[in-house]
């Protein structure tokens, strides 16, 4: 049996988008490409569907990813994603870089941001 995949509209239409279903949310390479406040909506019109201490997770490309990518439009850091995250009243749990120490970013495309939150309640 296979996963079943929606595009957003027809995710909303699911019987699946109900609140407080599920137990993380991850947005992978997506908040990069939108503005910040783009993507505090985004997070805010997902968070309902998460259960009670239910994590978002982010990750986002370093210097050098981000400039590989001409879709790319605003550079979210550690301090930049922390921002959104409490604007949407998420709690961090932590943030790290991914898959190695930070210095490598600036020359390193695979490098990312990942930072944790908790959605309180």
């Amino acid at each position: 049996m296979g996963m079943i995949g929606f595009t957003p509209a027809d995710f909303e239409r699911s019987d699946q988008f109900r609140r407080g279903v599920f137990d993380s949310i991850l947005f992978a390479h997506v908040l990069e490409h939108m503005t910040a406040r783009d993507g505090l909506d985004l997070i805010q019109k997902y968070t309902p569907l998460l259960r009670s201490e239910g994590k978002v997770i982010a990750l986002c490309p370093q210097e050098k990813g981000f400039k590989t990518d001409p879709t790319h439009v605003t550079f979210l850091d550690f301090t930049a994603l922390s921002r959104i995250f409490v604007a949407a009243e998420l709690t961090i749990e932590k943030s790290y870089s991914f898959p190695f120490p930070r210095f490598f970013g600036t020359w390193f495309p695979y490098n990312e941001f990942v930072v944790v939150g908790r959605k309180s309640n």
